[in-house]
């Protein structure tokens, strides 16, 4: 999150009813703001991989987000020698200590995404059929249910062959 970002508290019920949509945001609240509130904040040892004895301050909130126009769960953490962090997610249920476990994880997985990209070649396979119709550029999609039979079978043996080659160049990768 960018350090001038809002969020919004929910708006108020009306007492009496008016015309018009009813209000759906309430007051701005910059998000900035959870570092401030220090009665909110609780230290928690750090979840993350590899740091032991590392002590977290944590202050979470649900707030509405106006580019998603839902309730988020912001989660600012301070960590004590990497700064200051606001994470996010969409997920209510989740705990912040959760959050800040699975944002860890996030840095291993993009990692090995690179790796079998481009150690491995996991991904470089070219998805083409000889029978399969040409497509302009700006289509998405075929149509394949408007396609015969035999040419959706076709379709669907090239895919499983996809996800095989896949899947053997993630083992290739783990056995490295």
């Amino acid at each position: 999150m960018r350090h001038n970002d809002v969020g919004y508290l929910p708006a108020p019920a009306p007492e009496r009813r008016k015309r018009g949509r009813p209000k759906r945001y309430g007051e701005k609240y910059p998000l900035k703001r959870l570092f401030d509130e220090s009665g909110l904040m609780q230290t928690l040892e750090s979840p993350v991989y590899g740091e032991a004895g590392v002590l977290l301050r944590v202050c979470s909130r649900d707030l509405l987000w106006r580019p998603v126009g839902i309730l988020v769960r912001f989660v600012a953490v301070s960590h004590p020698s990497r700064g200051r962090l606001i994470l996010m997610t969409t997920d209510l249920a989740l705990a912040p200590l959760d959050v800040i476990r699975l944002y860890g994880y996030r840095f291993k997985i993009e990692v090995s995404f690179k790796s079998a990209l481009h150690v491995v070649g996991a991904f470089l396979y070219h998805f083409w059929m000889r029978d399969m119709t040409p497509i302009t550029r700006k289509a998405k999609d075929q149509y394949l249910h408007r396609k015969p039979a035999a040419y959706r079978d076709a379709v669907r043996r090239k895919l499983a062959a996809y996800h095989r080659f896949i899947q053997l160049g993630l083992i290739a990768q783990g056995i490295l």
